[in-house]
């Protein structure tokens, strides 16, 4: 649920100080979170067609 929110948090980061995430050496850390991500969402119902469909809103395209 706070994912989103760690997300908006890194970009708005980065655009103030984009060498930030590179000196707090905290990138190995986001990587093993999203490997973590990743593979919960490798368990969920539908992945296959999750990963099939484009990636458009609905009604868009």
């Amino acid at each position: 649920v706070l994912l989103p929110e760690l997300i908006v948090s890194i970009v708005l980061l980065l655009t103030r100080d984009a060498g930030l995430m590179q000196e707090t050496g905290s990138i190995p850390l986001l990587a093993a979170l999203l490997e973590h991500v990743d593979r919960f969402n490798h368990l969920s119902p539908g992945m296959e067609r999750d990963d099939n469909e484009d990636l458009a809103w609905p009604g868009l395209m």
